[in-house]
């Protein structure tokens, strides 16, 4: 962390020095980091010592050294905005510190992590889908609607399932919240029954099958799935949860 100051009076005007080091001094000295060639300005006129993200003066010289015009006696912390005057003439003023340049960074951070959470609130609230799945609700529906009607058709589901998915998730996009909340009832009641999912004439319940199967709607909200891969008791069971997901999703909504 540095400390920066800029000379605001006498031959140096103009001139910015950043300090850095444990010790810096201040002087007509060649060692000196601040130069000044004012007469008035001592060989080793002050000190500046670092402590931390800290900054502190001393004055070294019989001229003495004034802050905010009044004398330094010991050593003092440096701020932000304060004016040293060394001698009668040569004065800077301090820009910054590693004390306040550290609180800036903590304050940029806290307000990055605020407008992110900010903006996270303001997608959640606005996507009526449910926030950031929005997407992966709509993957999930277009690989379960062709699954349904395949399914429906070969008689493998309950005659009306395809039909009350469609207009459940109809409904449901168009906002029809209380249309698409009975849909989706109506949908779970159908499917609660035992169905044949495939041609090996064993029936399966549906809802035992999301409780078994519990990863597969997530297994089939992610991007990187291939839908072929699954079977059809985790489609079944991915069915499920869709619908019980879709239909609590609903319901929150309609009590806010």
């Amino acid at each position: 962390m540095e400390c920066v100051i800029k000379m605001i009076k006498g031959p140096e005007e103009g001139q910015e020095h950043r300090l850095s080091s444990i010790e810096s001094l201040l002087g007509r000295s060649p060692r000196a980091v601040v130069k000044c060639s004012d007469p008035q300005v001592s060989y080793e006129h002050a000190v500046v010592t670092r402590s931390g993200d800290e900054y502190f003066i001393e004055n070294l010289s019989a001229n003495g050294t004034f802050i905010n015009d009044e004398k330094l006696s010991g050593k003092v912390k440096l701020r932000v905005k304060d004016e040293v005057r060394l001698g009668v003439e040569t004065t800077f003023r301090v820009d910054s510190t590693g004390a306040e340049a550290g609180q800036s960074k903590r304050k940029l951070l806290l307000l990055a992590v605020s407008v992110m959470l900010i903006l996270m609130i303001v997608v959640l609230v606005a996507d009526p889908f449910g926030g950031t799945v929005q997407r992966n609700w709509i993957r999930s529906y277009n690989v379960l609607a062709p699954w349904v009607d395949a399914q429906t058709k070969a008689k493998h589901l309950p005659e009306r399932t395809s039909d009350l998915l469609h207009e459940a998730w109809r409904m449901d996009r168009a906002g029809d919240r209380s249309g698409a909340s009975k849909m989706y009832f109506q949908l779970k009641v159908l499917l609660a029954t035992k169905v044949l999912l495939a041609t090996d004439e064993r029936t399966r319940n549906l809802d035992d099958l999301a409780a078994n199967y519990r990863g597969a709607l997530n297994a089939l909200q992610d991007p990187k799935t291939d839908p072929t891969s699954l079977d059809n008791d985790v489609m079944g069971a991915a069915l499920m949860q869709f619908v019980n997901g879709r239909m609590a999703q609903v319901e929150q909504a309609q009590e806010k």
